[in-house]
């Protein structure tokens, strides 16, 4: 259930829709598909690794990105 303010709720549902897309659009066992899922993974493992550190950093220091502000 999507919640506001949670961070864990957001990601479920953009990853159901993203399973959902995977299963309609791309399916498994085409190379190029199968590349497109690859790339779609990794990129939410960065956004799920940035947004923990973003929410464990100490609140009076800001992320090492300069333009930390223009990701929220």
């Amino acid at each position: 259930m999507l919640k506001s303010n949670d961070v864990e709720s957001m990601l479920e549902v953009v990853w159901e829709a993203l399973h959902g897309y995977r299963q309609t659009c791309i399916p498994e066992g085409v190379e190029e598909y199968d590349d497109e899922w690859s790339d779609i993974c990794t990129a939410m493992a960065w956004i799920e690794e940035d947004l923990e550190n973003y929410h464990n950093r100490d609140e009076d220091t800001p992320p090492d990105d300069p333009n930390w502000e223009r990701h929220l």
